[in-house]
């Protein structure tokens, strides 16, 4: 029996209100169905060979999330 409904790639950095997004995920799901979330961590990116660019880049996207919440 498969009880895996579906696989989500960074959908939850997205949504203002975390909790109530899974609590409705969770209502949407297969009885002993799961979701699986992808989410990327910004802050332990890095670059090699060194670019000034991707770090700044990287502080840009870090500072945006925080903005948004």
């Amino acid at each position: 029996m498969n009880v895996l409904n579906h696989v989500m790639e960074f959908v939850l950095m997205h949504q203002p209100h975390k909790q109530r997004y899974l609590e409705r995920v969770a209502g949407l799901l297969n009885p002993g169905g799961a979701a699986v979330f992808e989410e990327p961590e910004l802050s332990s990116q890095f670059c090699y060979p060194c670019l000034s660019e991707f770090y700044y880049a990287s502080e840009l996207t870090l500072e945006l999330g925080k903005m948004k919440g």
